[in-house]
């Protein structure tokens, strides 16, 4: 048994531009603050399994913006990220004969950063017949603000009680002294008792330093300073280098030490970049025809090119979106219907624009050779070569598929699965603003 349609979804990476968040909240006669904190408490729910619900959202708002949420990623055919888990977890626990969930063993690293949707979704896969085996720190946890805790694997034995132990008593990565001073922090845990960490028999002392600066301008020179003598003096090769920030809202911690990297001429790569990359808009328009060239009735395609085309306001995009719901259709079902229709249902001034859009996409689309697909394929080197012909891109762009290129592991599945399986790419598509 398979309990969902077999229809392609869009997975939708919640941040402050996702396209969805302005409309929904009209849909749903709220606020976009007031459909933000409804989300997070849905996140909530989703990862901690607790029915948490917030003071400043009335019953009445919720009632309207989870039946709005329902019917929106309905029409539009996505879902949220944060949501996957817990869409499986109801899946296992409602559909005793649920098809693609057989596994011998599963393999789970760093234990420590599951939240109770999580574990709670292994055991119900290990009670499927799946070994489940766990490896992490209990001494770690970095995604708190995922409801994650590392009470998971402290109580793995507990949950699994015919499960083996295996305790590694030595630490073979660590340098002494960075070492004692993670001892330091484990061991400042009220109630933690555990063997201090042990080295391996001649691990090198290494080196760790607190350094104080006076100012944000004097930090990011000295920080400068260090990268430079690590890369100049000690060969260092700069892709070895790591900075980490606790926190960097827009990049206003970053911003200084990436400026003054930039005055030095020391190349810097930030995860932002690809943000960034993929929502400039000849980009997003590229990736947007592509998806509609292996899928006409892409919805999430479509709402990009419409948003992106000017002359095009949100009173076509109500119509369409109405008419969808209305006929049980998606926004892009919906859509291509009206377009081969020549939008009957317009007037003579938008008709003729939309009309026009219209063609103009599918005859683009249309003239594409996908090539067949293969293991040997390079779909980011494919799109490339297309050189303008569909849509112009970024010289960034081009860069980024040729280096997803070099790890992408499903070619052979085709351009359609490279598309909306890649997360990269998928952010590109959501990451719009309407």
């Amino acid at each position: 048994m398979r309990p969902f349609r077999n229809r392609s979804v869009s997975l939708i990476v919640t941040n402050t531009r996702n396209w969805f968040r302005p409309h929904l909240a009209r849909r749903s006669g709220v606020n976009v603050s007031r459909l933000d904190d409804l989300v997070r408490e849905m996140a909530a729910k989703w990862e901690s399994l607790n029915p948490l619900e917030l003071p400043e959202v009335t019953p009445d708002e919720r009632a309207r913006i989870m039946g709005a949420y329902i019917e929106h990623r309905h029409t539009f055919g996505y879902t949220l990220l944060n949501e996957l888990p817990d869409l499986l977890r109801g899946a296992l626990r409602d559909h005793a004969d649920l098809d693609g969930v057989k596994f011998d063993l599963l393999i789970v690293d760093e234990y420590q950063d599951l939240n109770a949707c999580e574990l709670e979704l292994l055991k119900r896969l290990g009670e499927r017949g799946a070994s489940i085996l766990s490896i992490g720190d209990d001494d770690q946890s970095i995604y708190s603000f995922r409801k994650a805790h590392p009470i998971g694997i402290r109580r793995f034995t507990d949950d699994y009680p015919s499960a083996k132990d295996y305790a590694l008593s030595i630490c073979q990565r660590l340098p002494q002294k960075i070492a004692q001073w993670a001892q330091f922090v484990i061991a400042g845990q009220v109630g933690r008792r555990r063997q201090p960490i042990q080295c391996k028999p001649g691990a090198p002392m290494g080196t760790v330093a607190l350094l104080n600066f006076g100012s944000e301008v004097t930090e990011a020179r000295g920080i400068a300073d260090l990268i430079d003598w690590l890369h100049q003096s000690e060969g260092i090769p700069l892709s070895e280098i790591l900075i980490l920030s606790r926190t960097d809202y827009r990049g206003t911690f970053t911003r200084r030490i990436r400026d003054e990297l930039d005055r030095r001429n020391i190349v810097v790569f930030d995860q932002s970049q690809v943000g960034r990359i993929l929502g400039e808009p000849q980009n997003r328009k590229l990736l947007a025809l592509l998806r509609v060239a292996v899928n006409r009735r892409d919805s999430l395609a479509w709402w990009t090119l419409i948003h992106l085309e000017r002359g095009i306001g949100p009173k076509f995009i109500d119509s369409i979106y109405e008419a969808a719901v209305g006929t049980g259709t998606t926004f892009g079902e919906s859509l291509v219907d009206a377009g081969e229709a020549g939008f009957p249902e317009f007037a003579d001034a938008i008709k003729r624009r939309v009309v026009k859009f219209y063609k103009a996409t599918v005859e683009t689309v249309e003239q594409l050779e996908i090539p067949t697909a293969s293991p040997d394929i390079k779909w980011g080197e494919w799109i490339n070569s297309l050189n303008g012909s569909v849509s112009e891109s970024t010289e960034e762009l081009k860069a980024l598929l040729g280096k997803i290129d070099e790890t992408y592991p499903d070619a052979a599945d085709g351009l359609d699965r490279y598309l909306s399986s890649n997360p990269a790419i998928q952010r590109g598509l959501s990451s719009g603003t309407e």
